[in-house]
């Protein structure tokens, strides 16, 4: 039977050439697949080949989208980082109202930088592998300190105002990071800790007053 008009109309598709949407697809599929594999077994222990195996996904395609696997891992934190800036950055931050800018900002961080499963899991992958990839928490600080940034300078506007004792803008922003979060108890406890009523304010309070 002929092809009809519509069909005859309808331009060919290449063959073995995937449209865009679906290669996107597949590169979210690939990435997830990264990041499960990545926290389970590790980042030294998990092998390009098994990646491939798990995610169906050709190792040309991988290396043309990540060039190596610390690509891999650069990529899962460009995704997740803009996510979490996008939430910390929109923290509105007064200096009429340090408590509770601090308050709010310590809510947001604790929701979308330690209790964001993503977020977590690329922690543990950087803290578990460190020692053989120093480039995976470098790149965790690195991304850390630019995230931090609006905090920094609403800090150094405290100092100014007298708020705040001088001191570096870098060591107190990740002195109430590492408030909000208690350090590695985050870690390795049930985190519905962090979100106790309350919690943001008194640790806010607790960190002007300790650098007044």
């Amino acid at each position: 039977m002929g092809a009809t008009e519509g069909e005859r109309s309808r331009p060919a598709r290449k063959r073995g050439r995937l449209a865009k949407d679906e290669v996107a697809e597949r590169i979210a599929h690939f990435l997830d697949v990264a990041l499960e594999r990545f926290a389970e077994d590790g980042f030294a222990a998990t092998t390009l080949d098994y990646l491939v195996t798990c995610s169906g996904v050709s190792k040309t395609t991988i290396f043309r989208h990540f060039g190596s696997k610390m690509g891999i891992f650069e990529a899962l934190m460009d995704k997740q980082v803009s996510a979490m800036q996008r939430e910390i950055w929109s923290v509105v931050l007064e200096p009429a109202d340090p408590v509770g800018s601090l308050a709010r900002f310590v809510a947001c961080y604790v929701e979308a930088a330690i209790c964001d499963p993503m977020a977590h899991a690329l922690l543990r992958i950087a803290a578990s592998d460190r020692k053989r990839f120093p480039d995976l928490s470098r790149a965790i600080m690195d991304y850390a300190r630019e995230t931090l940034g609006p905090l920094r300078t609403y800090l150094r506007r405290l100092i100014d105002d007298g708020v705040l004792r001088e001191a570096d803008t870098d060591e107190l922003a990740f002195d109430l990071q590492a408030l909000a979060g208690h350090g590695f108890r985050s870690m390795v406890e049930d985190q519905a800790y962090l979100r106790r009523p309350g919690r943001a304010e008194e640790i806010a309070r607790r960190f002007v007053q300790g650098w007044s």
